[in-house]
């Protein structure tokens, strides 16, 4: 049992200006100055309810837990309140910004012993405190590891993350790089809501891939993965399908793509499906056309809510000055654009 912390009387602000020189890159809005003429050290400053034998600190960000701070440590929470007086025993008065004690003098943090689970499987090193005793599987945190990417490789939730490791908070804050940390424990198993995906074969002896959202037309010939940048005008465009067609074979996209899912597959050819030749033959202008448009065009563009005269040149490697001379009432600025 360790003495609990003496409090120190609080540094208090000397005024709205300071009294003794001070750094020219400091904030011109600073209202709180102390003058520094005795050895007080920035920690006192900053909480003066430190204890006189702190001899570890910790720094308290915005939205910081007591609970966290303490398992990050190694330490019980009673120990955290009792060496922050100024926290209170709830920790209902912790501030961001300020540091709080984690360590006294003569206190040693319970190293963690190794002893050989009775899983059979060895902890690797190093581990941070506190992880539970019956985990049989690690993972070694990365520069890109996060607990969301640990959540979705290892299908496990964050409350079960902070549960097998209680270092790493709730709110994922305590995640060290370099460390592992567990992500499985003895008898727990991956949730199973949905089965394991199996190509399936219709009658036309072409392998569906998974995922997909279901209905999608029977005799679908030809799938495509839904990408980040991917949109139902992109598919029309590569595809050289309609959007008509697309929501006929993927019921769940619908006819205004709101259904279009990243990551999933999206049917964009059927079996007999004629591919309309391309480019149009000369003579069959489709309908409507703005007015002026040079005779013997040999390829049109439906002017969409999102097109511009810029996402025009880009796709079809023109200049504006063409799409002008080809399109006159679009105007030399592209401001006549009319869309459908």
């Amino acid at each position: 049992m360790h003495a609990a912390a003496t409090p120190k009387s609080p540094v208090r602000r000397d005024g709205v200006a300071p009294a003794q020189p001070s750094d020219e890159k400091t904030t011109e809005f600073c209202t709180w100055w102390h003058d520094y003429v005795k050895a007080t050290s920035y920690e006192d400053i900053l909480n003066p309810s430190l204890g006189d034998n702190c001899n570890k600190f910790h720094l308290v960000k915005t939205g910081a837990i007591c609970t966290d701070i303490a398992a990050q440590y190694g330490i019980t929470l009673t120990q955290f309140t009792t060496w922050n007086g100024g926290i209170g025993a709830a920790c209902n008065t912790m501030s961001a910004n300020a540091y709080a004690c984690v360590s006294i003098s003569g206190f040693q943090p319970e190293t963690p012993t190794e002893p050989s689970p009775g899983n059979g499987i060895q902890k690797p090193s190093p581990i941070q405190p506190n992880m539970v005793k019956n985990c049989n599987k690690f993972a070694m945190v990365q520069s890109k590891t996060t607990c969301a990417s640990i959540q979705s490789y290892y299908k496990v939730t964050m409350a079960e993350i902070f549960k097998w490791n209680p270092a790493v908070g709730s709110t994922c804050t305590g995640l060290w790089l370099g460390y592992n940390v567990c992500v499985s424990v003895v008898g727990w198993k991956p949730p199973t809501s949905a089965p394991a995906p199996s190509p399936t074969k219709p009658a036309n002896g072409i392998s569906t891939p998974s995922p997909i959202r279901q209905p999608i037309h029977a005799n679908c010939s030809k799938f495509a993965m839904v990408k980040s940048t991917t949109t139902c005008t992109s598919i029309q465009n590569y595809y050289k399908i309609t959007m008509a067609q697309i929501a006929q074979w993927n019921p769940p996209v619908g006819a205004d793509c709101k259904g279009l899912w990243v990551g999933y597959n999206v049917c964009v050819g059927i079996v007999g499906q004629q591919t309309p030749t391309n480019p149009p033959s000369s003579g069959s202008t489709p309908s409507p056309i703005q007015s002026g448009m040079v005779k013997g065009c040999k390829k049109f563009a439906m002017v969409k809510s999102t097109t511009t005269c810029t996402s025009i040149q880009n796709y079809y490697k023109i200049t504006m000055a063409q799409i002008y001379k080809w399109n006159p009432a679009v105007g030399s600025g592209c401001n006549a654009f009319m869309r459908w």
